[in-house]
């Protein structure tokens, strides 16, 4: 009967820990998923960078354009 009771206790404990473990995420973040979170915002960063970078020069350029287009028409 007592193999019983701690068969039971082992099944209670494993799934205490595995509602912690939906409600509270991960049991320690290691230093390596930090970085790994560090390094996907940082590219995430990067990336909305560079299509900043592009759209403002495609606006550049249609200015230019049409700054050239109205001085053509204009003289």
């Amino acid at each position: 009967m007592a193999l019983g009771t701690q068969e039971e206790q082992r099944r209670l404990s494993v799934f205490e820990n595995m509602v912690l473990r939906n409600k509270l995420g991960p049991k320690g973040e290691d230093v390596t998923v930090v970085l790994r979170r560090l390094h996907y915002l940082y590219l995430l960063l990067c990336i909305i960078a560079l299509v900043e970078s592009r759209i403002m020069k495609c606006v550049v350029q249609m200015l230019k354009i049409l700054f050239a287009y109205k001085i053509l028409i204009w003289k």
